[in-house]
């Protein structure tokens, strides 16, 4: 494992980054022994990869400290009151949404291709994130910030190990030490499988880094053990 990774410069025990196809990607770590920084945001580093994130959970056991964190500055779990919105001519999509956003104190999302809702709307009481299922489609990227637009479909070229393939899962097992190239939407090949991934789970520790990627379409191909 080439470097270690770090929690607003605190040593990282272990971690799990768990990347969705759509929605917030969420992170566990466990520091040990570290000091409560006082504030709920947050950013992990490791192998450049980059995560600007909030602490929305702390639980001290053993002399070990857990931590779930969530994209962004944890504003989207905010439950917001209902808002009625109206509008002489045509109310947009985009009103809404970054309406949401400077409510709950999380940057504005970028939206590809803007949409009417009409003349009006009536947001009810609830998470802010549910104003973005409003969108056909969204995720957050690194940096917290939530986007619209498609993910990159670009072929993943920096080397990788093959581990383990799970065909009756969907799920590949890879060694690699550029995990930030291992999002939903790229592909991957080898000479036993070619797949897009679906979801992404990086899990790691103190001896080793692996990728669990889950592919709705692996290839025909035969199945590889390592």
């Amino acid at each position: 494992m080439s470097g270690a990774p770090t929690l607003s410069g605190q040593a990282v025990k272990h971690a799990e980054i768990h990347v969705p196809a759509s929605g917030l990607w969420h992170l566990d770590v466990a520091l040990q022994d570290a000091p409560d920084l006082g504030t709920p945001t947050r950013q992990f580093v490791f192998q450049g990869l980059t995560l600007e994130c909030a602490v929305v959970r702390s639980i001290n056991f053993a002399g070990e400290r857990g931590l779930r964190l969530v994209a962004g500055k944890g504003g989207w779990r905010t439950i917001i009151p209902p808002r009625q919105y109206q509008s002489p001519s045509t109310l947009m999509l985009s009103v809404v949404i970054q309406d949401a956003a400077s409510l709950v104190g999380e940057p504005a999302p970028v939206i590809a291709i803007d949409q009417s809702l009409g003349n009006g709307y009536v947001r009810s009481q609830g998470p802010a994130s549910r104003v973005l299922d409003l969108l056909p489609l969204w995720y957050a990227d690194f940096t917290g910030v939530v986007q619209s637009a498609s993910r990159t479909t670009t072929p993943i070229t920096s080397n990788f190990t093959l581990m383990n393939v799970d065909r009756t899962m969907g799920r590949v097992v890879v060694a690699s030490d550029s995990i930030a190239d291992w999002t939903p939407g790229r592909t991957f090949q080898t000479d036993a499988l070619s797949a897009t991934i679906g979801r992404v789970m990086h899990a790691i520790t103190g001896s080793e880094v692996r990728t669990y990627a889950f592919t709705p379409n692996l290839a025909a191909g035969q199945a590889v053990h390592a």
